[in-house]
């Protein structure tokens, strides 16, 4: 498989508002679209207490552990070696360093945002 595929990787739990903000329906007429949910591998207590924020989008992958980081992304990489991620993941703690080092050690071509998206006064 070849085939084009966007890959956006969040660190939080995705509401229906994110998706609609991320405009994940717009890109899915011209590539497809897969998301990563992290947020019980890098943020567990906050999960917990997020338990209720969820969405009905179908593509959602949630990763839990890192062993089932390390096989998804081997996967993605043999399946789909031209993807691309949209990788909103922060440099917060040590899961979060190992997502983003395993990106760069797959040689996965990826976007890197600063900020995901909330505004910012310089």
């Amino acid at each position: 498989m070849n085939s084009n595929l966007l890959i956006i990787v969040t660190a939080s739990q995705l509401s229906e508002f994110h998706i609609e903000r991320l405009e994940i329906s717009h890109l899915k007429k011209y590539i497809d679209v897969k998301v990563i949910d992290l947020s019980q591998l890098i943020h567990p207590s906050l999960f917990k207490e997020n338990k209720n924020v969820s969405s009905e989008y179908e593509e959602i992958t949630v990763i839990k552990s890192l062993k089932n980081l390390y096989s998804y992304l081997r996967a993605l990489k043999k399946n789909f070696p031209n993807a691309v991620f949209m990788n909103l993941v922060q440099l917060t703690n040590l899961n979060s360093l190992i997502f983003n080092s395993q990106l760069k050690f797959l040689n996965f071509s990826y976007i890197s945002f600063l900020n995901s998206g909330a505004p910012e006064n310089s």
